[in-house]
């Protein structure tokens, strides 16, 4: 039996229909499981002979009983959620039961009774919908090249973190072009919803398309669990979930700047990112030293200075060595050594790298061909330019990626 497997038994034994909250020493976080006392919140698929198989929605009722189960890691949160996934009527959300209520008694999923932690939660679910599947990909077939071509849309924190995968219940029922899938991951802290619903809408405008969906960033707000039944078929996918392990557990998503309000009123809808001065001056807020930026932030936004400055044909061992030298050099008094010997390596580094030359540096890249107005050439001054309006005009650039 797996690790994973062993977690997920000693999940299911605390799974009991009388507990309602599940006593853990030192977890991180809990996820609150709502369980249906009238109906199913999963779907249903039932094979017709002459037309495509039927599928009934959810019909999970309006009263649930509550249990809050504690996790404290990527693999922790994984077992947890393979139990809840083979339980029918069980669903997930991100509000706790509010204080004062009893929770050996059955509650509506509303507002008024549930309440994210103010502090907000250590996880977070992505859900896919409808993603064009990459051409020469079947579901069936690559499922982990799927859920690795779901994460290149995402920020570059997320390319080497694990993650929980699922399926949704209409895997393998609908078009084989498109793709819906649910990644959960674990957070380096704890970010409330409002934050994380300004990031999602942030990475949708910088996409240039809706790839997450905001509103699981909500109190009450169903992320649906349940593995589909299945009456007169088979499951396309008899394996429907799972953990995958990557280079570090947990994500330290780097949040947009809050918008500068204006004296007197209004927002300017510029960032609040301070001076960065270029590539040299980024690399020394690496570390945890007074003033500081701690290590993945300054580390993406330094291979991005560089990248915007040079442009695509830059040599990435070149870029790669001063920022691995700047990342072991660093105060890391915050830090554990095994983190810091990630943030310092090839696996973390070069990809960073790799993203900014798509993003800055690639005449074809999306982020460009946005910028250009169609139907006028770009035009460069052959007039030299400043050193001081050079790095003005760099910083600003930088910052309008981060806004």
């Amino acid at each position: 039996m797996s690790g994973a497997d062993n977690e997920a038994t000693a999940k299911r034994a605390q799974f009991h229909p009388d507990a309602h909250v599940v006593a853990a020493a030192g977890a991180a976080d809990r996820i609150t499981v709502l369980k249906s006392t009238t109906g199913l919140a999963g779907k249903r698929v039932y094979a017709r002979a002459a037309t495509a198989p039927e599928i009934q929605g959810y019909s999970a009722g309006s009263f649930f009983n509550i249990l809050e189960v504690p996790v404290s890691g990527i693999a922790d949160l994984s077992a947890a959620l393979r139990v809840v996934e083979s339980v029918p009527s069980a669903l997930v959300i991100r509000g706790a039961l509010k204080a004062g209520l009893d929770p050996t008694k059955q509650h509506r999923r509303r507002k008024e009774n549930f309440q994210t932690p103010s502090v907000g939660r250590r996880w977070m679910l992505i859900d896919f919908d409808n993603i064009p599947m990459p051409p020469g990909l079947c579901l069936q077939q690559d499922v982990g090249a799927v859920c690795e071509h779901l994460i290149t849309l995402l920020p570059t924190e997320f390319c080497e973190a694990s993650y929980h995968w699922q399926l949704s219940s209409s895997a393998g029922l609908g078009d084989p072009t498109v793709v819906s899938m649910h990644l959960w991951f674990w957070l380096d802290r704890p970010l409330p919803d409002v934050e994380l619903k300004g990031w999602a809408k942030w990475w949708n405008e910088q996409a240039g398309t809706k790839i997450i969906d905001t509103a699981l960033f909500n109190d009450v707000q169903a992320h649906y669990t349940a593995a589909p039944e299945f009456t007169g078929m088979a499951d396309p996918f008899p394996v429907r979930s799972g953990l995958t392990c990557k280079g570090v557990g947990e994500v330290a998503l780097c949040l947009p700047p809050p918008k500068r309000v204006r004296v007197g009123g209004g927002s300017d809808r510029r960032g609040s990112i301070e001076p960065s001065g270029g590539f040299e001056a980024i690399l020394a807020q690496i570390g945890d030293h007074p003033g500081g930026q701690g290590f993945h932030l300054p580390i993406i936004r330094a291979v991005a200075s560089y990248v915007a400055q040079e442009g695509a044909g830059i040599d990435v061992e070149v870029l790669y060595e001063p920022v691995h030298v700047a990342v072991l050099a660093a105060d890391h008094s915050n830090h554990d050594d095994e983190y810091v010997e990630w943030m310092a390596s090839r696996e973390h580094i070069i990809p960073a790298i790799t993203s900014a030359i798509d993003k800055f540096g690639n005449a074809d890249s999306p982020r460009r061909k946005s910028r250009q107005i169609e139907g006028i050439s770009p035009h460069f001054t052959s007039k030299p330019t400043p050193v001081a309006t050079a790095s003005c005009r760099l910083k600003t650039a930088i910052d309008e990626f981060f806004r």
